[in-house]
């Protein structure tokens, strides 16, 4: 059995819409979750964030009465204003998503978050109001490594 690597990936979101290029070159990656997240509310009439890491299957979904969007966490908000979000999924927790066919190869993905089902919402992720995330991935071995942080 191959062994497997453990990699937590602390990530600044400043747009609901991102890319994240990872420091190393992953193979063979079977399952993430995320480990925790930090956020504060920037608009009233919140009810959910919906966070969707594409290019990962999920079998989670969500049906507002017409579609069907998937997603790969579901977060409950609070409707005030200036609200703190924290999540923690600590370790020994399941994973959000677990790949029946790994991934053969990643450096990079796009991580989009919705609020209340919409995309529209620069004013409550940007610049000014980040979203700190933790992402825990597990794979097979690195491939390649561009710029892994010394110990």
């Amino acid at each position: 059995m191959p062994k497997l690597n453990f990699y937590t990936f602390a990530l600044q979101i400043t747009s609901p819409d991102s890319i994240v290029s990872l420091p190393i070159k992953m193979s063979a990656v079977s399952r993430m979750r995320i480990k925790s997240l930090r956020y504060t509310t920037a608009s009233t009439g919140n009810i959910f964030m919906l966070i969707n890491v594409q290019g990962w299957a999920t079998n989670s979904v969500f049906y507002d009465g017409n579609n069907v969007f998937g997603y790969t966490k579901w977060l409950i908000l609070s409707p005030a204003i200036s609200t703190p979000v924290l999540f923690d999924n600590p370790y020994n927790s399941s994973f959000d998503v677990i790949q029946q066919n790994p991934i053969s190869s990643i450096t990079s993905f796009r991580l989009i978050f919705s609020i209340n089902n919409s995309n529209t919402i620069s004013n409550d992720i940007n610049v000014n109001n980040m979203i700190y995330l933790e992402l825990y991935v597990e794979g097979d071995e690195i491939l390649d490594e561009k710029n892994v942080l010394n110990d």
